[in-house]
This record gives C-alpha cells, structure tokens and sequence, in this order.
C-alpha cells in the first residue's frame, strides 16, 4: 500500500519513526512526505526537509518520497518556474491545496498554465464553496481528487466515491486510522486508489 501524509514531517525524528514504523507494520511499502508551502507566500521548509533526509537515512522497511503540498497562491507560477516547488517525487503530479473559506476565481486559468502537470486537488471534498456538481465540472477538465481517509463515509467524500470520483485515498492529516475499503466500494476500485494510481506518482508503471 501507498499514502500520502503531510503530518509526519511536522513531528519530532522520534516521533516521526514511531509513526512511520506503524505505517510499516500495517503493510505499507511506499509513503509519501508531504511539506506545505506558500500557505503564506513564503517557501518556508528547510527544516522539514533536513528532517526528511534524516528519515530517509534511518528508516528501513518502507519507502520514503517527498513533495509539497502548495497552496493556491499568486506567486504559485514564478516558483514553479524557479524550481522552487517540489512536485511529488519529482514526477509531473502537483499536490495544489485551494483557499479554505474564498473560492480561487483563476483555477481554470492556472489550470490551462500548469497543463504539462497532473493536479492533484488536496482534501477536495472539504471546500465548502463547491458543490458536488462544481466538483464534476472541475473533474471534467482534468483535476485529480484526494480525499482524507476520515472523510469517506460522509458528505461529498462519500459521493464521490460511489461515483468514482476520487483518484486517491490517504491519510492526509493524521495516522490514527487505517485505511480500510468501506462496504459499498468495488475491491478493484480501490485498489487503485490506495494502489495503483500511486503507482504513477512512484514512477514503478515506467
């Protein structure tokens, strides 16, 4: 199995091994390390990275990769362009977290000027100003979904699923859950969600 987290690398090296080694005990044999930027405009993560290699060095029995989540931000192109952002394991799949309260009125333009990348939209179900079918529209022009394993049982998580909507499962924001395929999801579908499309991102379908 494949996550993604963006928790871990906020935690103590003590406290990150803990948890990664409950991630190795549950079967996982890739995870993804995840470092939020431009949540201010800043590119603040030099500690987190520092954190990461260490882990990298330290950890055995499980794969470790690295990327950022970026938030919808102005300056979002220049440090792309800059090579500023760090996609997720230096593939073309970008993790792109939107605003939480105010709806970015130029997704569809970023979205034509980042055409050479896979978008991933972080947490989609989350954002209150879209509705389920704002969220159809957006998938139809190319968006991939992630979706927090604590949401899918509820809300447009759950809607999204049943429609299969959703590109990839993950942990997200906090370890204390296993991820488990609720009832009234495919066994193949879910795969690929917790698998396969993962698999893209690893480079391993090459």
């Amino acid at each position: 199995m494949v996550d993604i987290n963006k928790h871990i690398l906020t935690l103590s090296t003590e406290e990150a091994i803990e948890i990664i080694n409950i991630f190795i005990d549950r079967g996982y044999t890739d995870l993804i390390l995840t470092i939020p930027i431009l949540e201010d405009g800043n590119l603040h993560q030099q500690e987190a990275l520092e954190k990461f290699y260490i882990l990298k060095k330290q950890i055995n029995g499980i794969n470790l990769y690295l990327g950022n989540e970026v938030s919808y931000h102005f300056k979002l192109i220049h440090h792309l362009k800059n090579n500023n952002i760090l996609t997720l394991n230096n593939s073309n799949y970008l993790l792109l977290k939107l605003p939480n309260d105010e709806e970015p009125l130029q997704l569809n333009a970023l979205f034509d000027v980042l055409k050479g990348f896979n978008i991933i939209i972080s947490c989609v179900d989350t954002y209150k100003y879209y509705s389920y079918k704002d969220l159809v529209e957006m998938k139809n022009k190319g968006a991939l979904f992630l979706i927090e394993m604590k949401n899918i049982y509820k809300g447009k998580g759950k809607k999204l699923l049943k429609k299969h909507l959703v590109d990839f499962i993950a942990s997200y924001d906090e370890v204390s859950t296993p991820i488990s395929k609720p009832r009234y999801l495919e066994k193949e579908y879910f795969e690929e969600i917790t698998n396969s499309n993962f698999q893209k991102i690893l480079k391993l379908d090459l």
